[in-house]
């Protein structure tokens, strides 16, 4: 489970309620987040809770990944509900399979090998990104280009996108997405999620 301090629903997502205890052939609540400090579901023409603090697990689709918040649900004024968060799970939304590999991998700026500023390795990686540990920040808001050394001694080099990062004990740690990887790169990632899988 996740830090609950880490992510919110955003105003007006719309949030899938499945309450936790809920009777034979009870629906799931669908309603709309409601801006504010609290999270606040709007229940609209949804049916109710069946009681007024209800334990329930409340989804939320984003474009990075399904968020599931294990709730406590408490029936507010005019269908409204406010949701007491006591963990957090967030699944993954993956559209290539991702393999557990460490390799050498360097990022830098620009189209020259030697303007790399930061070097680290592969935590997992697939045709559409890495996860990736350094022992110092990506020192610009630039994306950078990263080049990954692959065990057969070839390099994949591509433009990346930061999509997170997390400082850790261990370093930090970056999320990588590569949006417009050329196709040879990919089929040299593809062949090793394949072997390493």
């Amino acid at each position: 489970m996740a830090d609950t301090t880490q992510w919110r629903p955003a105003a007006g997502q719309i949030a899938l309620i499945e309450p936790v205890d809920a009777s034979p052939g009870r629906d799931c609540l669908t309603g709309v987040v409601v801006p504010g400090e609290r999270i606040l579901i709007d229940l609209g023409a949804s049916p109710r809770p069946d009681s007024d603090a209800a334990e329930v697990v409340a989804s939320f689709f984003a474009p990075d990944a399904l968020y599931r918040l294990f709730a406590k649900a408490h029936q507010e004024a005019d269908g409204l509900v406010s949701l007491d968060v006591s963990a957090l799970e967030r699944v993954q939304r993956r559209a290539n399979p991702r393999v557990n590999v460490v390799l050498p991998i360097r990022l830098g700026v620009g189209d020259q090998e030697e303007a790399s500023v930061l070097t680290g390795e592969t935590v997992d990686l697939s045709t559409g990104g890495c996860r990736v540990m350094t022992d110092r920040p990506w020192p610009t808001e630039a994306d950078p280009v990263v080049t990954i050394d692959l065990p057969d001694g070839e390099a994949v080099r591509t433009q990346a996108r930061v999509v997170t990062v997390d400082l850790n004990g261990d370093g930090w740690e970056y999320r990588l997405a590569f949006p417009g990887i050329a196709e040879p790169d990919a089929e040299r990632l593809s062949r090793l999620v394949a072997l390493e899988g």
